[in-house]
């Protein structure tokens, strides 16, 4: 080799090596549209590309910005596109129809409900027929659950409770004291730990009496869950702890009461409120 040559070729390495050499990079790009680095994925740009060429253009502008479907981007992030083709699609699973991506103060953003109140109709089980005995110093389950995605969440409840069989009280002053909760079993014995207040205000409770000759009774209440588990969970409907005030001497242990159930009267709604609280 010409020692002339080579001496050019070792003086333009060393240029490389100790310069910082000025440079575009182009893929796929017959016709280069600026920036430090771009790419015409259809390779389709002409000299002056149109929209339907941009279309497919992806560009990373001198000042750092960042382009698709647009060679000139005026933000950080510009996305160009159209109601054919849209721009954006986020699935992390919060996201069903009728939600906008909301900012929580960190920057962090999901797909939340927005304007149109988000309430689930609670779909009831069976009733649950039970005695006095049954539901003395313990809780059963209603046969009732609800499953809820992450949030703060209001759960209003119209239970009916009525006799069903069995003698019924011969005047109106005996009554039973029952508690109902959300649990996180459906052998819970405790309100579940995403009841949002303390360990009383998760519970609703019904003084209700075994009605002389009229044995039908309704417990109306709400509770406030606050799911912050980041997924969905099911929360069990249970009721019990009851005892008669005073000592019901003409209701027998075999008096049968039915809870809830598919009734016209019994409904359980639950309301989106907000995100989660911590």
């Amino acid at each position: 080799m010409n020692t002339n040559v080579l001496k050019y070729i070792l003086a333009f390495c060393f240029l490389c090596l100790t310069h910082v050499l000025p440079a575009q990079v182009g893929i796929n790009a017959k016709n280069y549209s600026g920036g430090t680095f771009f790419i015409d994925a259809a390779g389709d740009n002409s000299a002056t590309p149109v929209a339907t060429q941009i279309a497919n253009d992806v560009l990373i502008s001198t000042t750092g910005r960042l382009g698709v479907g647009t060679i000139a981007p005026t933000t950080q992030l510009h996305i160009e596109g159209s109601t054919a083709n849209p721009v954006l699609r986020i699935v992390d699973g919060t996201q069903t129809q009728g939600r906008v991506l909301t900012s929580k103060a960190d920057g962090e953003a999901h797909w939340q409900p927005f304007g149109a109140v988000l309430v689930k109709n609670i779909p009831l089980g069976a009733a649950k027929q039970f005695t006095i005995t049954d539901i003395t110093s313990r809780y059963i389950y209603s046969n009732t659950s609800v499953t809820l995605p992450p949030g703060l969440w209001l759960i209003e409840v119209n239970i009916l409770v009525y006799r069903v069989s069995g003698t019924a009280a011969t005047d109106f002053t005996i009554k039973t004291w029952l508690q109902t909760f959300m649990a996180d079993t459906n052998t819970g014995q405790s309100i579940t730990v995403d009841g949002y207040g303390n360990g009383y205000s998760g519970r609703m409770a019904c003084n209700f009496m075994y009605l002389k000759n009229n044995g039908f009774n309704m417990i109306n209440g709400f509770f406030v869950i606050n799911n912050k588990t980041g997924a969905n969970k099911t929360y069990y409907y249970m009721f019990g702890s009851g005892g008669t005030y005073p000592v019901a001497s003409s209701v027998t242990s075999a008096t049968t009461f039915s809870f809830g159930g598919p009734a016209n009267e019994s409904t359980i709604f639950a309301t989106y409120i907000d995100e989660p609280r911590p």
